[in-house]
């Protein structure tokens, strides 16, 4: 089951990529990873992002994506639901079938914390 849920979040990767790009992508996971907080689960999307000559904690960002790794980072702390006017920009912002991806990855992502922390 473990290794079908992370074949599952790859794939679920996989799919957002071509909407807003490798980049973001990994940012987004990385912000629902440090917002659980895992570290362990974090860590490789935190390489990833330096790699790249990013601040993880500060990317250079557009608003849209500024506003992506707000709503990611609170998905993983369990905490999006408390901010409705958030919920009301990502609705705003990104189309419904991208939301419903960017759900089940931001899901996905939770779940291997979770799995982390039982370890």
């Amino acid at each position: 089951m473990v290794e079908e849920n992370d074949a599952h979040a790859a794939e679920l990767h996989e799919e957002i990529v071509p909407f807003l790009g490798e980049r973001v992508v990994t940012m987004f996971a990385f912000a629902v990873a440090d917002g659980f907080p895992a570290p362990a689960v974090a860590e490789p999307y935190r390489r990833e992002i330096e790699e790249s000559g990013d601040d993880p904690l500060d990317p250079q960002v557009t608003e849209a994506e500024r506003l992506l790794l707000d709503w990611g980072r609170l998905r993983g702390a369990g905490r999006a639901g408390e901010q409705p006017e958030l919920s009301e920009r990502i609705a705003e912002t990104f189309q419904p079938k991208l939301r419903e991806l960017l759900e089940s990855y931001a899901s996905a992502v939770v779940d291997r914390c979770r799995r982390e922390i039982v370890r």
